[in-house]
């Protein structure tokens, strides 16, 4: 099966070190509506609409999800030089997932170029991401007529244009809370899935502990019959406190999903991001060493090859032009801590090698 990448079709064996979720192009400054809340400090409230600068970043880093401009990715230049600097560490695949609601409507032209720039492959995506990212149109459509525009944009090509989709997803569902619109898409996207093959990838995020609704998302995509050997749970490391010891991640990767552990480089501090832990019952995020944890666990039990690895950078603090980690982040420091953590190098290259390699094959 060949490959749909924005500067046309590869083969699987030509994906190479391969990250399966990032955004490159990305809007996602209606996250600050979403999480700002009226009893705010006044601290954060100076960051709302203030540009990023190396005055306010320490504040941004605590709460980046109240900054409307370290939301938006849109730069051309600092997309490229994250690309350089990926591929010059190895890299040769990105897995973009930024969809329409998210900027892929007015961006996706851009990804072709930067590609050739850059010698890497761009995977673009089709789907919808969380309800209130949702373009009007998804409200009155069916799901035949979803899944039906998922299937153009893979065949076809997006909007018209002759860059074609390779993925679907992210396919969004929101923390706490699984709305309709949001099944209505997923059950779209197990068409989409079965019409044309394509990976398909799930977004759960933040939900409170013991209520992890991905398990009811791959209860959907069993029921209309999707592989689930071409599924892949994104930011699987958000379930550390779900259960004890990844016991969330161990019983998504026994249904037969891929899970992606692909927030490495986000060590948030405590109290960041929306700047509250009551409602999900945790603070900060998992450190890279804790998700390392958290394969380790899995490779133990014997899912190894169920497991993917990326960044989701979608904040601008995390690119390296504003001091970030980047997107060779996992090929020149992560590597060094699986070492630390007791697992060879070589296993790095079947989590972003061989297991995209089956994914996409």
């Amino acid at each position: 099966m060949k490959i749909n990448t924005v500067l046309g079709q590869i083969a699987p064996e030509d994906l190479g070190s391969t990250l399966v979720h990032e955004h490159l192009f990305v809007e996602g400054d209606f996250f600050v509506d979403l999480y700002k809340r009226d009893n705010m400090e006044e601290r954060y409230k100076e960051i709302l609409d203030a540009p990023l600068t190396l005055e306010n970043i320490g504040l941004v880093a605590r709460a980046g999800l109240y900054s409307a401009d370290n939301l938006l990715l849109v730069e051309p230049y600092h997309c490229l030089h994250e690309l350089q600097a990926f591929r010059r560490a190895g890299g040769a695949t990105v897995v973009d997932l930024t969809v329409d609601g998210l900027g892929r409507e007015k961006h996706f032209q851009r990804l072709p170029k930067v590609s050739k720039k850059s010698g890497v492959n761009i995977i673009a995506p089709t789907g919808y991401y969380i309800q209130p990212s949702h373009p009007a149109n998804v409200a009155h459509q069916t799901v035949e007529e979803i899944a039906a525009d998922m299937i153009r944009d893979i065949e076809e090509g997006i909007h018209g244009s002759d860059i074609k989709a390779g993925v679907i997803g992210e396919i969004g569902i929101s923390p706490g809370d699984f709305t309709d619109e949001e099944k209505k898409v997923l059950k779209a996207s197990a068409i989409a899935q079965k019409e044309t093959s394509v990976p398909l990838t799930v977004h759960t995020y933040g939900d409170p502990p013991g209520k992890w609704n991905g398990f009811e998302a791959i209860e959907i995509l069993q029921r209309a019959d999707v592989d689930l050997n071409k599924v892949y749970m994104s930011h699987i490391d958000w379930t550390v406190a779900q259960e004890e010891n990844w016991g969330c991640a161990l019983k998504a990767a026994r249904r037969g999903v891929f899970v992606a552990f692909d927030e490495f480089g986000a060590e948030w501090p405590l109290w960041s991001q929306d700047h509250s832990s009551e409602p999900w019952g945790y603070i900060s995020a998992p450190t890279d060493l804790e998700r390392i944890k958290g394969i380790k666990r899995l490779i133990e039990e014997g899912f190894e090859d169920k497991i993917l690895l990326s960044h989701d950078i979608d904040q601008k603090l995390r690119r390296k032009v504003f001091g970030g980690h980047g997107l060779d982040h996992i090929l020149t420091n992560v590597v060094n801590l699986f070492v630390y953590a007791g697992i060879g190098r070589e296993i790095l290259v079947r989590f972003m090698v061989t297991n995209p390699r089956r994914l996409f094959s």
